[in-house]
């Protein structure tokens, strides 16, 4: 896949890796970081499951889906997570703490998916971007991604952020190391940048980066794939 142009953006961020914690390598399809804890959709072996992570990196508690689809996007909402399927047209509420399922609804497939605290955002795979309102997840609008590099690629897990008092999403380009930051009010790239670095940090790291999630702290977001590890990642935009 080509690079983007910088031309193509208002700023450019680099990556640096600031710690990083074991995983046991199953593919990581979202995170949302909730406290001291990741709450983690994945792909195993034996199906999708979503989970959560403790700071060490073990596993605390993990629920099975159980139907067949394939683990998607997470959006953490004052009334629980809600859990996207990349296949099953289905989003799960579940009890952030126990992981319980409250109740499900049809919905498009969300490859990722984000919460601005206002509306949950979610990519379905496409380079759109779709706002839905977080109790029932009814789309309230949807903007495509502008610009000729970003316009063609496919967007995947999310990670939600305020920049200057307004909301800006992350949001990964499937099968590459590029994630770009876009208003999604007009479908507009703000920012992009590279998360190579982490391979730089272990080397013979092969596979897709499949997660991003934002944390408490500014510009710092935990990243995951199907790795050994799961990195945490400060973007400094400008440098």
């Amino acid at each position: 896949m080509s690079s983007p142009q910088v031309r193509d953006v208002a700023q450019v961020a680099s990556a640096r890796v600031v710690a990083l914690v074991g995983a046991d390598g199953s593919s990581s399809r979202a995170l949302v970081s909730v406290g001291s804890e990741l709450l983690e959709s994945v792909d195993t072996p034996v199906g999708s499951a979503v989970r959560a992570v403790a700071g060490d990196g073990r596993v605390r508690l993990q629920v099975e889906l159980g139907d067949g689809t394939r683990a998607g996007g997470l959006a953490r909402v004052p009334a629980g997570l809600w859990q996207f399927t990349v296949d099953g047209d289905v989003a799960v509420l579940r009890d952030p703490l126990t992981l319980w399922e409250i109740r499900r609804i049809r919905v498009g497939a969300g490859w990722g998916a984000c919460s601005t605290g206002e509306v949950v955002v979610q990519s379905d795979g496409t380079n759109r971007l779709v706002t839905r309102d977080p109790r029932n997840l009814v789309e309230l609008g949807s903007v495509r991604i502008t610009g000729h590099w970003v316009a063609a690629q496919r967007l995947a897990g999310l990670a939600c952020v305020q920049v200057e008092g307004r909301p800006q999403v992350w949001a990964l380009v499937a099968g590459s190391d590029w994630v770009v930051r876009v208003d999604p009010g007009r479908g507009v790239v703000t920012a992009v940048a590279s998360l190579a670095r982490i391979r730089a940090e272990k080397v013979g790291l092969g596979g897709a980066i499949g997660a991003i999630a934002a944390t408490s702290e500014p510009d710092v977001f935990w990243v995951s794939g199907a790795f050994p590890y799961r990195f945490k990642v400060r973007l400094v935009i400008g440098s």
